[in-house]
């Protein structure tokens, strides 16, 4: 029996406090503020399933259909989809345990290889089981022949450090509740996500010549407003990445997404005070710096086989591209997974992706036009001419169209040759559920649901 094995990241297991979810937040909450930071602290709490669907868009159902399509299915006799859903607030060291568990329990009901294919948080916690070097000698570990990362951030992420900071909201949490969560000491998790050491991500705008603050030094963590026993969690989790002790009868493969701007690196005004002043930190987003969560470079941390996508951090197992490569490694066939630079495509087909899956009041909305070669076409087109509109309908918490044509943005683009466009829509100032379609000449490969927050 033939294994896949899907580990998710960071806050994308349902967790519930007895008969109460507490997470993910309500499409209300999502908009207007998540008010419950204490009961998800609470020591109570337990996972329940995968979040498949939320706010109205597909999450990891896609990843579920995917692998359903090429012969994986839960239950399955030959071929089987299993999930890991898991308290991921917890230190990766103890989750790492149960994800242990759950594959010898594969094992002993007759698995016979085992694909693990980890989503951002979760592509560290499989490279933490194959790499410490604990479960060499288990029955099943021989059994693991693939391991698929998803936008995993190898090298950690500097937006981590932004929430660790308090300067980043995101799913109606605002910046003080995520730096509340982060500097609970029962759950090292999200600051096992900050970029690994030697990552010089944090700069001293105090400092004439830009001297970079170093987290894990034990003088510095403190007057960053760090707690340095979850800053050696971190460290303790990079001491096994950073051996690079891959297994030899394991394949790695990389996915990474590209072309949204990312955080790079935060700019702190420190210089000789004895605390770091957040409200005066600067966080530094580059364009095309990755999926909008993790930076490209974190994403493909070393020599290897990888694929890079447009797509946003959440939803990076999307669109054409991605499912060419990815159904071959299962065995699968979706057409050539191969992109050369090629000629003008007389019938584009147009994929969105938009930077983050929840957007800010108030804020720009990047959004980017991929051309998608046709089926069985090699070659990735280019055009010299767009046109079309981009349409917003707000939907309810079903997805359902509750007010038609809420917006229409023109676009024209006539220029030089293209396969992608990155544009910045106008702010929409009032928190919703919102559907964008692409209307043009060119067929459109998908739409984009997405929530506005005021948070």
């Amino acid at each position: 029996m033939k294994i896949a094995f899907l580990v998710p990241g960071i806050m994308a297991t349902r967790l519930a406090l007895g008969d109460e979810e507490v997470w993910p937040p309500t499409p209300l909450e999502t908009q207007f503020g998540y008010r419950r930071i204490d009961k998800l602290q609470d020591e109570r709490v337990k996972p329940t399933t995968l979040i498949y669907n939320v706010l109205s868009f597909q999450f990891y159902s896609t990843v579920k259909d995917l692998l359903a399509g090429a012969g994986y299915t839960r239950g399955g006799a030959q071929k089987r989809y299993v999930d890991f859903p898991y308290d991921w607030r917890r230190d990766l060291f103890d989750t790492v345990d149960d994800l242990a568990t759950e594959l010898n329990a594969l094992h002993e009901a007759g698995a016979s290889e085992i694909a693990l294919i980890g989503h951002s948080m979760g592509g560290l916690l499989c490279r933490l089981l194959l790499e410490c070097g604990r479960y060499d000698d288990a029955p099943w570990f021989g059994k693991i022949t693939l391991f698929v990362a998803l936008a995993s951030p190898h090298l950690g992420a500097p937006l981590a450090l932004a929430r660790i900071f308090g300067v980043d909201s995101t799913l109606g949490i605002k910046g003080s509740d995520f730096a509340k969560l982060a500097a609970n000491p029962k759950y090292p998790s999200g600051y096992q996500l900050i970029p690994a050491p030697g990552e010089q991500a944090i700069w001293d705008l105090a400092s004439p010549d830009l001297a970079a603050l170093d987290p894990y030094d034990p003088a510095v963590a403190p007057r960053l407003g760090m707690v340095p026993a979850l800053v050696a969690r971190a460290k303790a989790l990079h001491d096994v990445l950073g051996q690079e002790k891959q297994p030899g009868h394991v394949r790695y493969f990389y996915f990474a997404g590209v072309g949204h701007k990312t955080v790079t690196r935060l700019n702190v005004a420190l210089g000789a005070a004895d605390r770091a002043d957040h409200r005066k930190t600067v966080v530094t987003k580059t364009p095309d710096g990755g999926d909008g969560t993790v930076p490209i470079y974190s994403a493909l941390p070393r020599i290897g086989q990888r694929q890079l996508v447009v797509n946003e951090h959440s939803t990076v197992f999307e669109g054409v591209p991605f499912k060419r490569v990815f159904f071959r490694l299962f065995g699968a066939d979706a057409g050539a997974p191969v992109e050369v630079a090629g000629g003008e495509g007389a019938h584009m087909t147009v994929a969105l992706s938009i930077d983050q899956p929840v957007q800010q009041a108030g804020e720009p909305i990047e959004v980017t036009l991929s051309l998608v070669p046709p089926a069985g076409d090699a070659e990735q087109v280019t055009t010299t001419a767009i046109q079309g509109r981009f349409l917003l309908d707000r939907v309810d918490e079903d997805g359902n169209i509750a007010e038609r044509g809420f917006r229409e943005t023109p676009l024209v683009y006539d220029g030089p040759g293209v396969n992608r466009l990155t544009v910045h829509l106008p702010p929409i100032d009032e928190p919703g559920l919102f559907l964008m379609r692409f209307a043009s000449g060119a067929q459109a490969e998908n739409d984009v649901r997405f929530a506005v927050t005021e948070a």
